[in-house]
């Protein structure tokens, strides 16, 4: 099970049984095509993105060509609700965006939250608003590993791995996790983060230093702050 099922298992075991689950649509105001992009970020429509609480970039990325090509269509607005997700597929999205606007105007608007990865496809459109109770940036990538040595010991358990080549089992949850592994995680986010803040700076036009140091490091900010 991936991340987005256990996070889609974990939200759907909070509604009520037998409550039915609408799924955000894509709608259309006059002339303008408004696609949400809401919950858990994910590249395959996974559990959260099917019950209507996530967005798989994939299936967006789709709905925003069926937008553009649209010709009763002069505007797109992407409306925002997500903390964020997983980085996979995004990257691809946010420069399909960025690469369409030439072919129509687009408007990425938050009401809530446009954090982390929604933020990294968010920050593509030609105008980003947020109304003022709402929260924008988390600039940052976050890696993780669980170290389950200990809790398995008082389990009586042990957990030997077979493995070929050198770093099969690098990072693995049964052993704490050692200075050559970590440093190699850490390199893995420091590219995924230089990635991001490479593609906001494009984005909105700024440069990669002011994205470092001024975008909130990291944190999210409100809506003043932000602009």
């Amino acid at each position: 099970m991936d991340m987005d099922e256990d996070f889609g298992r974990a939200l759907l075991a909070h509604i009520p049984q037998g409550k039915a689950i609408t799924r955000p649509s894509a709608r259309r105001e006059a002339n303008v095509a408004v696609l949400p992009l809401y919950g858990h970020v994910s590249q395959k429509p996974g559990l959260a993105a099917r019950i209507g609480l996530g967005t798989s970039t994939e299936e967006f990325a789709a709905m925003f060509k069926r937008a553009l090509s649209d010709p009763s269509v002069d505007r797109i607005v992407i409306d925002i609700d997500s903390h964020g997700g997983e980085m996979y597929g995004v990257e691809e999205l946010s420069a399909l965006i960025f690469a369409s606007h030439s072919i129509k105007r687009i408007h990425a608007h938050t009401g809530a939250m446009m954090a982390d990865v929604s933020y990294w496809i968010g920050s593509a459109a030609h105008e980003v608003s947020a109304s003022p109770g709402a929260e924008v940036g988390s600039i940052g990538v976050v890696g993780m590993h669980i170290d389950e040595s200990r809790s398995l010991a008082k389990q009586g358990i042990g957990v030997t791995l077979i493995s070929a080549p050198k770093y099969k089992t690098e990072g693995n949850r049964f052993e704490p996790l050692g200075s050559e592994a970590r440093a190699a995680m850490q390199h893995r986010v420091d590219q995924y983060h230089g990635m991001f803040v490479a593609r906001v700076a494009s984005n909105r036009g700024v440069s990669q230093s002011a994205v470092r140091e001024r975008f909130g490091q990291g944190r999210l900010v409100g809506a003043e702050a932000a602009l």
